[in-house]
């Protein structure tokens, strides 16, 4: 489970609510089978957006 006041900021940063930001990481990581607050999880998820290449 995520830690909510950890989250907060970061919501605002993205001009959404911060339940918006923890349901959009727990659909991720049930989709991927990845946990983002792993290092290595962490680190493969940066890998692959990197490797993806910028959004148009």
């Amino acid at each position: 489970m995520w830690r909510r006041e950890s989250w907060a900021p970061r919501a605002a940063c993205w001009k959404c609510h911060r339940n918006t930001v923890l349901n959009r990481l727990n659909a991720f990581e049930a989709y991927t089978g990845l946990e983002v607050q792993r290092p290595y999880d962490a680190a493969a998820v940066i890998i692959a957006l990197e490797w993806q290449g910028p959004r148009p």
